[in-house]
């Protein structure tokens, strides 16, 4: 309503940054609201990657993959973007509501039945994926060509994360690719890295990590995929004397749906929280890496930053 209401010809700033796909949701008008907030919890919860989430999110918007230009034809618009995704692809930041697109129904039916979820997915949305399967991609708006321009990104924030580890006297490092697997492959990846910087035995020595990881949320608890591998790591980090610490927060200072943005950890902190009687081993059974973390020093709690360039992961050796 309120971009019919833009006089003609006016010049149209569209802000999009991480989050938008999650914020901006209009189903197309056969799904209600409530069916298209359950497919959300089950893909979120499913461990499907983000690319797969937002293929089945385009599928079934009016306003994704371009759809929302259908709404600006009497505008100008331009496009200032912050971009969350792994390649800065315009297309997948916020789900590209203002840049066309093909979406692919036979894909967003294969992905649901990937994951085991086509016959646990609302009635709604079962039926109108299907239906439009069978004729499969359609195009969204193509208008002409509008500016659209990318101020930052995961890397840009990594690096600066770099930088700043460097004027701390770090020896500091990047990974070279954003991550996007899941969190055990991500867990590994990880030490790997630690392992190699224990064997340089240069210090003060850091690495940072950027992307996001997968989690398939099998427990009742509470938590993120942040605060979680922070408590893996803890586990692995208890093994060893030398201070090691490891942080992981999400960008947009919330992780899951929780009030953190992450946590940091140390050599200490699993055995600590077992002392305290804060059994770290069935916090991440249950997926309730939240309440390990609750009123701990531990707890990275900044409340929202009002930006979400996915998240970030330090691994330093003092």
């Amino acid at each position: 309503e309120f971009i019919k209401d833009i006089p003609a010809e006016s010049f149209l700033i569209n802000l999009i940054s991480g989050g938008t796909s999650s914020l901006l949701c209009r189903p197309v008008p056969s799904i209600p609201e409530e069916d298209i907030s359950r497919l959300y919890r089950q893909l979120v919860t499913s461990g499907a990657r983000i690319d797969q989430i937002n293929t089945v999110r385009k599928a079934v918007s009016s306003v994704k993959a371009g759809k929302m230009l259908d709404f600006m034809k009497h505008v100008s618009p331009v496009d200032l973007i912050i971009s969350d995704v792994p390649d800065d692809d315009i297309r997948n930041v916020g789900s590209g509501p203002t840049t066309p697109q093909m979406i692919s129904h036979r894909e967003a039916k294969r992905i649901l039945t990937e994951l085991s979820l086509w016959k646990k997915i609302p009635e709604s949305v079962n039926r109108y994926i299907d239906k439009k399967a069978q004729k499969d991609a359609a195009a969204a708006s193509d208008p002409d060509h509008h500016p659209q321009f990318i101020l930052s990104s995961a890397r840009l924030v990594a690096e600066e994360a770099r930088m700043q580890l460097e004027k701390q006297g770090y020896k500091a490092t990047l990974e070279s690719d954003p991550w996007s697997g899941s969190i055990d492959d991500f867990e590994s990846r990880i030490r790997r890295q630690f392992e190699t910087m224990l064997a340089q035995k240069e210090t003060p020595a850091a690495h940072v990590f950027y992307g996001e990881c997968t989690l398939e949320v099998t427990g009742s608890g509470l938590g993120g995929r942040n605060q979680e591998l922070a408590l893996r790591m803890a586990r692995h980090l208890s093994h060893f004397e030398q201070k090691i610490l490891f942080l992981s927060a999400g960008t947009d200072g919330i992780d899951g749906p929780t009030d953190a943005a992450g946590a940091v950890v140390d050599e200490s902190t699993w055995d600590d929280g077992r002392k305290e009687g804060r059994e770290p081993e069935s916090a991440l059974s249950n997926n309730d890496s939240y309440h390990f973390f609750k009123n701990t020093p531990w707890h990275i709690i900044t409340g929202p930053t009002g930006n979400n360039v996915m998240d970030i992961q330090l691994l330093m050796i003092p």
